[in-house]
């Protein structure tokens, strides 16, 4: 069931990007509707609704050129941000249709509803870790801390999804042998495997498209990563306030 996990491991985080692309953050990110904020250790830049520029509270003044640069880098993070949060919702989606099949080829509709609830429980938590009071909070992360991180959490993850669908896929077919006249392990292990190979197949197609779009994902990071060195060029400054470059 890993494949089950990693369809629906398209989180709104840098973990998520970090896995899906290899990028740091370098210092950290801040969202709200208003405007975005980039912290580092004793100073922070805002860049807001209306592409003014603030270091650490104090205004500074721009050209409409500097200023069209500025619009630019935020819509790309804004942008960035929804593909994600769409990204999300659509392999929460995937996951729900794939075992409502499972479910209906079992002829056992909502068995596996609580396998979702664990798989929307998991986004809810990891999304809390940086949604808070209507604002995004994505600290600096080290690509290698990230990764290791996510590993663990990801092994966790997948044992108790993992068995919560097997379990639970056990317990449908073994109850409809009971009631058609008794247990038989033989078929009960040949109905289970049939199942696997069901779920492998739909996840494969998944995959594919999967693939595409966390393609499409680092795409959009890239144009980040050149939009911010843009930016570096237009407003020296910001240098020291970088998110995907090295300062």
């Amino acid at each position: 069931m890993k494949k089950l996990l990693l369809l629906c491991g398209l989180m709104v985080s840098p973990s998520l990007w970090a896995i899906t692309c290899p990028v740091e953050l370098h210092n950290e990110l801040r969202m709200t509707a208003q405007q975005i904020e980039i912290h580092r250790t004793d100073q922070h830049a805002v860049i807001t609704q209306q592409n003014e520029l603030l270091i650490s509270g104090q205004p500074i003044r721009v050209t409409n050129q500097q200023q069209a640069v500025l619009r630019d880098y935020r819509q790309q993070i804004d942008s960035i941000l929804a593909e994600t949060q769409q990204l999300t919702n659509k392999n929460l989606q995937r996951s729900r249709i794939l075992l409502e099949d499972v479910a209906a080829r079992l002829e056992a509709p909502g068995a596996f509803d609580n396998v979702q609830h664990r798989i929307e429980a998991l986004f809810s938590e990891l999304e809390a870790r940086y949604h808070h009071q209507e604002q995004w909070v994505f600290p600096a992360q080290k690509f290698s801390v990230t990764e290791k991180e996510w590993q663990q959490e990801f092994e966790r993850a997948q044992q108790a999804i993992s068995q919560q669908f097997l379990s639970d896929a056990f317990m449908v077919i073994a109850q409809k042998m009971q009631r058609q006249g008794g247990m038989n392990l033989t078929e009960l292990t040949r109905q289970m495997d049939d199942l696997k190979i069901h779920v492998t197949q739909r996840l494969n197609d998944y995959s594919q498209q999967l693939t595409s779009e966390v393609t499409a994902l680092c795409s959009s990071l890239t144009q980040l990563q050149q939009q911010e060195q843009v930016l570096h060029q237009s407003i020296p400054r910001l240098k020291n306030f970088s998110l995907l470059n090295e300062s």
